[in-house]
């Protein structure tokens, strides 16, 4: 059993800081941290995990972050006995809002199953719902779109060049 403790505090060149602490007792780490930018956006972050006697981790981790123009971002992923689970909400300035939702296994053979649900709303109403599932190393994504009216609508495609 290793026990211990460290702190750090960083300042970049154009005014933003970084405050954090980290600890660990008896198989337990556990961290705070927090960024504020040198526009006045922060973000925080809290996780402590446990290894168990089987030598697999468990525990959690919360985000909280606020941009310098009012968007937010609240998030959380645990990972108990090889399982992570995440949601997730953001909400911009003007109104809109993301959901995203996901649960992910890696079994005995390596392979990683799971699935993520996305729900997205503009602030004049538009929406979009995906999902993106994970069985036995492959991937298959499904995702609507819908107006401001209800009705269902092509859906914005990235353009080759990553715009």
């Amino acid at each position: 059993n290793v026990t211990g403790s460290r702190s750090t505090t960083a300042t970049g060149k154009n005014g933003g800081t970084y405050t954090g602490s980290t600890s660990w007792e008896n198989g337990q780490v556990t961290h705070t941290g927090t960024v504020t930018g040198a526009n006045g956006g922060t973000a925080e972050t809290n996780r402590s995990y446990t290894r168990g006697e089987d030598g697999k981790f468990d525990g959690g981790r919360t985000t909280t972050a606020t941009g310098a123009k009012g968007g937010t971002y609240n998030g959380s992923t645990t990972l108990n006995d090889g399982q992570v689970t995440h949601t997730g909400t953001r909400t911009g300035v003007n109104g809109g809002t993301v959901q995203a939702n996901g649960e992910y296994t890696r079994g005995e053979d390596g392979k990683v199953d799971g699935s993520r649900t996305t729900t997205a709303t503009g602030a004049k109403g538009a929406t979009y719902n995906g999902s993106t599932t994970v069985t036995d190393g492959q991937v298959s994504h499904t995702g609507t779109c819908t107006d401001a009216a209800g009705t269902v609508v092509d859906c914005p495609q990235r353009k080759d060049d990553g715009n």
